[in-house]
């Protein structure tokens, strides 16, 4: 019984947790977000400059509670990545990642928040399938 409140406890901690640090993400998206207006002046970039040192900050913080960014992988990968988007590409094969549009991060080993990608999709059956016929 006293094995399984335990459990429970931790169980409640380590949500709770997990939700605080995707809530911590959500304003690191937020200061990214501030940081890709231009900055035509110096008074802007200054103020780039404080927002960027800010966001800094708290990835330290987040990396030092054991928060970490998922790696940027080449091929799509569903236990890491989350696809928002397709588009076709002769240079790249199904699969593949183009761009991430939104970072992923781990805690502990488990996925906080799995990275937005965009993906290449695969060509349609119809094209694949009159290029072998040909």
């Amino acid at each position: 019984m006293r094995r399984r409140q335990q459990s429970d406890i931790e169980n409640a901690v380590r949500r709770t947790l997990e939700s605080l640090l995707a809530n911590l993400l959500t304003v690191v998206d937020h200061l990214d977000f501030a940081l890709s207006a231009k900055t035509n002046s110096e008074e802007t970039r200054a103020f780039a400059q404080g927002v960027r040192q800010t966001r800094d900050q708290m990835l330290a913080i987040l990396r030092q509670e054991g928060v970490q960014q998922i790696a940027h992988a080449r091929v799509f990968d569903a236990a890491l990545h989350q696809a928002v988007s397709t588009a076709h590409s002769g240079d790249h094969a199904p699969g593949e990642i183009l761009d991430v549009l939104r970072e992923g991060y781990t805690f502990r080993g488990h996925v906080l928040r799995p990275a937005q990608v965009r993906v290449v999709a695969a060509e349609p059956e119809s094209k694949a399938s009159s290029a072998d016929a040909s």
